[in-house]
């Protein structure tokens, strides 16, 4: 603060001021999003609260658990927390989602995601596809999972061998503590998970724009595979052609179009 001369109070007050808004921003996030789950949960068991009691209630509960980080350990606690919860748990969350997205969601939903959501602008009218392609597979399919769950790896053999920071065990208890309730409850939300309920890409009302009824009949939500009039494999061999096709060996030249036919046909009747 020294830099700033004679306006270093100001600017002293200024930086804390926006600590003060950063974190009532993070804390604003994280009440929303825990008040919310907790009101859904209450209702499937038909227990209604007004909100501003549910509000206080937990609130008051997340000033308590936040009074251990102000003690006198409160600085090796907030690390070791940052470290089991924000760095490694959170390594292990991201390596689940990647199989969730790879298993569930799929790449080729995700490139109609894309393509939904990017169709109309300006400078993709017709929508915005994945480019490129081969490079962003290798990543969603191998780099994402690998790097994660190796990462995460990495640092859990690592906290096993050496106590973080050279923290007494006590601390370092409630570490593992932590990162192993996540990961139970983790596991817990996956053992309670109703089936899924993605409708087929081709039957999702958010991807009818990309679709053609003739791309819904032939392609199928379950694989990778692309309609194959997307991917010009021509047409289906029980549709009707063009001409009227003799394949058995009819002299090209003979053939006419099934238009010019019909309009010929028409011309007799009207002489007669």
């Amino acid at each position: 603060m020294g830099l700033f001369g004679d306006a270093q109070n100001v600017m002293s007050v200024l930086f804390y001021v926006m600590l003060f808004t950063l974190g009532l921003d993070s804390a604003y996030a994280w009440t929303e999003t825990i008040v919310i789950a907790v009101k859904e949960e209450l209702a499937k068991k038909g227990i209604k609260r007004p909100e501003w009691q549910l509000v206080l209630i937990l609130c008051v509960m997340m000033y308590l658990f936040g009074l251990v980080f102000v003690s006198r350990k409160g600085f090796e606690i907030l690390d070791m927390v940052d470290m089991f919860i924000g760095t490694v748990f959170l390594l292990y969350l991201v390596f689940v989602e990647t199989f969730i997205f790879n298993f569930d969601y799929g790449w080729r939903r995700l490139e109609a995601a894309l393509k939904a959501a990017t169709i109309g602008n300006k400078g993709t009218p017709k929508g915005r596809t994945v480019f490129p392609s081969w490079l962003c597979r290798i990543d969603f399919h191998g780099t994402a999972p690998l790097a994660t769950g190796a990462l995460f790896l990495y640092q859990l053999i690592n906290l096993g061998r050496n106590n973080y920071q050279g923290y007494p065990m006590s601390i370092n208890g409630w570490g593992w503590f932590l990162l192993c309730l996540g990961i139970v409850i983790s596991w817990t939300t996956i053992w309670k998970s109703a089936p899924g309920k993605l409708l087929p890409i081709e039957e999702d009302p958010a991807f009818q724009e990309i679709f053609s009824p003739e791309d819904k009949e032939v392609g199928n939500g379950d694989d990778d595979e692309v309609p194959e009039k997307l991917a010009g494999a021509g047409n289906d061999p029980g549709e009707d052609d063009d001409f009227a096709d003799n394949e058995l060996g009819a002299d090209a030249g003979s053939r006419q179009p099934l238009d010019d036919v019909d309009g010929v046909a028409k011309k007799q009747e009207l002489v007669a």
